[in-house]
């Protein structure tokens, strides 16, 4: 009789509990963008309430659960303009599908082909000055910015010393600190940027503290105290001076809230820490994430997004109400969504994102190299 054969992972293949997480950071993203639907407004049912606070505030723990994972492999290696290629053909690729959606959406509303195409281009032209990407794809903007700066980052951190590094991230504290005040492009960069050193740092330097912070009474520690802080934000008549405190400390949920990247942490080098197990499928997966984020960021023209459009029909549908199941409910259609954008993604990927890399890798293989030999820092 044939034995079976078993599934052996391949040398270099990842470490699937870590995938895991990069999954579950998306989830916690796309529960965190449902909120927009008023879930949190004072007016809703207590069990409304409860469930977003629950569920739908931790969309920024996601974020930087899912730059520590990227800044904990991308430290030992070299910066790949591949990479960079095919993350601006991915961006590109769901900007083209926003255009197709804007275009249909304004033509539908006013039976004129001209009249959409007019307002899709001012949208544009206006983003030139104002960038809409500020409000949906901050993250990719600055995302890339980051892998763009982790040549220099990568060489601080391999070349300079255990006390400069420390004295270097004390005084960029300021960055995470201060941008819970201002939001743009250059604070939304300079915060990843922070996120990749202070990983890094962490992972080669300070890995004796990483093994201290990394147990489960600091997680429960800080998880708590982020609870407790938005529990305190849905009192009613709260004086606003405390508001303001606990808003803009315990209680933060927008970005960059460092209670949550203090709360990553911990998350992420426990999981870093821990025996390492390989499956496929949750590795498929997790590599199709990015593109549920920038799915579900898109934003056609200044009407819906479509995973807010999701939740508006299955709202007026009946499958989400104000009721005792709105918990149940609510995770359903983030889950659904989340296989939406999962499922578009894997047939965008396979469509369009694999052959154009094959073309550039066949094609231009050479300036690949150029600009790899470039961004590489002896």
């Amino acid at each position: 009789m044939k034995e079976k054969s078993l599934s052996v992972p391949s040398a270099g293949a990842r470490n699937s509990r870590i995938e895991l997480l990069r999954i579950i950071s998306m989830l916690l993203i796309v529960a965190f963008h449902a909120t927009s639907m008023g879930y949190l407004e004072t007016d809703r049912p207590i069990i409304v309430r409860a469930a977003a606070v629950l569920l739908g505030t931790w969309g920024i723990l996601g974020v930087n659960i899912f730059v520590i994972i990227s800044a904990y492999f991308l430290t030992d290696q070299k910066c790949r303009s591949k990479r960079l290629v095919s993350l601006v053909f991915q961006v590109f690729t769901y900007f083209v599908l926003w255009l197709i959606l804007s275009v249909a959406y304004k033509y539908f509303d006013t039976h004129s082909f001209a009249e959409a195409l007019k307002a899709v281009a001012v949208k544009i032209f206006n983003g030139a000055f104002d960038p809409f990407w500020n409000r949906t794809y901050w993250f990719v903007t600055a995302y890339f910015f980051m892998l763009l700066a982790s040549p220099f980052m990568n060489y601080l951190l391999h070349h300079a010393d255990r006390r400069l590094i420390g004295k270097i991230l004390i005084v960029a504290s300021i960055i995470p600190v201060y941008s819970q005040f201002q939001k743009n492009a250059v604070i939304d960069s300079a915060v990843l940027c922070y996120i990749y050193l202070l990983t890094g740092a962490l992972k080669l330097h300070f890995s004796d503290f990483a093994n201290r912070i990394a147990n489960t009474r600091n997680i429960v520690l800080l998880f708590s105290a982020a609870l407790v802080g938005r529990l305190i934000l849905q009192i009613p008549d709260f004086p606003d001076s405390l508001n303001k405190i606990c808003y803009y400390t315990i209680g933060a949920t927008d970005r960059h809230a460092v209670i949550l990247l203090a709360l990553a942490l911990p998350i992420c080098f426990s999981v870093f820490s821990q025996k390492p197990f390989y499956s496929g499928a949750v590795n498929r997966v997790a590599a199709l994430t990015f593109g549920v984020y920038l799915l579900t960021e898109l934003y056609v023209l200044d009407y819906y997004g479509i995973q807010e459009y999701i939740f508006k029909k299955f709202t007026w549908m009946g499958f989400i109400t104000d009721g005792i199941l709105f918990p149940l409910q609510y995770a359903a259609v983030v889950l659904l969504v989340f296989l939406l954008g999962i499922g578009v993604e894997f047939f965008r990927d396979l469509v369009l994102q694999k052959p154009f890399m094959k073309f550039i890798e066949k094609h231009f293989s050479a300036n690949l190299q150029k600009a790899d030999d470039w961004l590489y820092l002896e």
